[in-house]
């Protein structure tokens, strides 16, 4: 039988990194393919120990560079809501060492444009409000911070309304109408491997899926099993999962104990999830997904929705945002695609999301640019 001992120290915590929308690439015989430079920063001032424990983490590859903090607005979110430990495992004793870790989020650095004399100049006259912004953004609460952002995106001046009014009838009158905006940030798009020779290279299931939440929907994997030559019109009737799916239950029906349909059945009860999230109302958001496991629950809403303070800034309100929608979507999409070999019928999609074919055509082109 297995024993352990917990041994205290005050070693420096190892870093985990995480990479915001792609990830490093394996040679055929495991190993790295150009893999990065990793260099630990950490503050200097150790007299102050919330800035003690600052770490930001800078990875240089040959065409960019990537930065992550567990300080300020680019933190992940992960650390404070789990603890994440390393296990060194030794062959020749047959002992592990459990290490504490941290996980940051590596997002591309694009870099600071250098100050002009006539810039510095400008900044020694600003007014009080400005100026108080500036400590604010330097020195303030992520609160504070994230209700300063709020407020000055929502202050938008006379002059720079007619301005953007002025280039966008320009841009419209210029531009051939399309059925949607063809362009799309690659952060609303599940990881991918665009030199994929194959479409099933593009998008890999365990990117969508960890192999964490897939253990954390097998009971309901095996439940949908059970259940789907007896209960598959009773589902019907109720509405309990999406046309999408009920449409794929007879599927399952056939050899409900192999791989393929088990795996495909944590497909199905994964994209319920998703589907729901997707046309919840904002009254709708925090109980939308009460019949989710507990991890399963709190990925879907740290990846897919956004928490804002309010006004007074004593209460926060969780938000389904159009960038938030856009993400959401695309997932949905390509896990369709895993689900039928990449041969996914777009219009049986409309009802379950309540979205346009066009829209959805247009979603589906993107990714696939």
């Amino acid at each position: 039988m297995a024993t352990c001992s917990f041994i205290s120290c005050d070693q420096e915590r190892l870093t985990l990194a995480k990479f915001s929308h792609g990830r490093l690439q394996r040679n055929s015989d495991g190993t790295w393919r150009q893999s990065p430079s990793f260099t630990l920063l950490r503050s200097s001032d150790t007299d102050d120990k919330r800035k003690n424990l600052r770490r930001t983490l800078v990875a240089e590859a040959d065409s960019m560079q990537y930065v992550g903090q567990n300080y300020g607005d680019q933190a992940s979110k992960a650390n404070s809501m789990c603890k994440y430990m390393v296990g060194v495992f030794d062959k020749k004793t047959g002992k592990m060492k459990v290490y504490n870790a941290q996980l940051l989020e590596l997002h591309p650095w694009l870099g600071k444009k250098v100050e002009k004399e006539d810039q510095i100049d400008e900044a020694k006259d600003l007014s009080l409000a400005e100026k108080k912004d500036r400590l604010t953004e330097a020195f303030g609460s992520s609160r504070k911070q994230r209700a300063m952002e709020s407020r000055l995106k929502n202050k938008v001046g006379t002059e720079a309304l007619e301005t953007s009014a002025a280039k966008a009838l320009t841009h419209a009158a210029n531009t051939p109408s399309l059925p949607l905006d063809f362009e799309m940030d690659t952060s609303l798009l599940p990881p991918c491997d665009r030199s994929a020779k194959r479409p099933q290279g593009v998008y890999k299931l365990e990117d969508i899926i960890s192999a964490r939440h897939k253990k954390a929907l097998q009971v309901q994997t095996e439940e949908l099993l059970l259940g789907v030559k007896t209960q598959a019109d009773e589902w019907k009737k109720t509405k309990k999962f999406p046309q999408y799916v009920l449409d794929h239950l007879p599927a399952l029906s056939r050899e409900p104990e192999t791989e393929r349909c088990v795996t495909q059945a944590t497909n199905l009860i994964f994209i319920t999830f998703l589907m729901q999230l997707h046309v919840a109302k904002p009254k709708e958001l925090k109980t939308c997904l009460k019949s989710a496991p507990p991890g399963v629950k709190t990925h879907l809403y740290e990846t897919f929705t956004q928490v804002t303070p309010s006004p007074d800034g004593k209460s926060e309100k969780r938000l389904l945002s159009k960038s938030c929608k856009d993400k959401l979507l695309s997932y949905i999409l390509v896990l369709a695609q895993l689900i039928d070999s990449f041969h996914t019928d777009i219009a049986s999609l409309t009802k379950d999301l309540n979205i346009s074919v066009k829209k959805l055509c247009g979603n589906t082109l993107r990714i696939g640019d």
